[in-house]
């Protein structure tokens, strides 16, 4: 009886975290998917680029709540958001005109950090490291980092690095303490 316990225990855990998830992700990307139409009607962004960035950021929101709804405490819906976040992150770095968007990554961090999941955290963080560093040698290769650019893109990966290494030591001091 106790395992069955334990199990129902593990379950409520898991759709909770699944829960707070997809509110926040949902409102994160909400909230680009706004940014983006602002940056279409001041010119700055395509109406394309802006479906492209509309549909990367809803699709995984709704195939997420889609998910949640089905079966509450499944595993797949935070790889939905991690993968779906993924794809909209490099999307938009590889296209973005500010070097501040590379912060989308903390603001997903934040809200994923409610798994606790050094794994699953380490990989996406790792990933926008990755994202980063091959937006910098295309940057450079161009003679685009220069000044200030180049102090910018440093302190970006040097924020990105961190981020991952401190997410990891906070989640092996919180295993530890529970």
């Amino acid at each position: 009886q106790k395992i069955g316990l334990d199990l129902s225990i593990k379950s409520n855990a898991v759709r909770s975290m699944n829960k707070t998830a997809i509110i926040g992700i949902t409102l994160m990307n909400v909230i680009i998917t706004l940014a983006y139409f602002i940056e279409v009607i001041k010119g700055a962004r395509t109406l394309g680029s802006y479906a492209i960035v509309a549909s990367l950021c809803m699709i995984p929101s709704i195939m997420a709540i889609i998910t949640y709804l089905r079966k509450k405490d499944s595993m797949f819906v935070r790889y939905i958001m991690g993968v779906g976040f993924s794809l909209m992150y490099t999307y938009v770095m590889f296209t973005t005109t500010t070097d501040l968007t590379f912060s989308y990554i903390i603001v997903a961090i934040v809200i994923l950090m409610v798994y606790v999941d050094i794994k699953y955290l380490g990989t996406l963080g790792i990933y926008a490291v990755l994202v980063n560093i091959i937006r910098t040698v295309i940057r450079f290769s161009r003679g685009e980092l220069v000044g200030a650019a180049l102090t910018d893109t440093e302190i970006i990966l040097a924020c990105i690095i961190l981020m991952v290494i401190f997410i990891n030591l906070s989640i092996r001091k919180m295993d530890s303490i529970n």
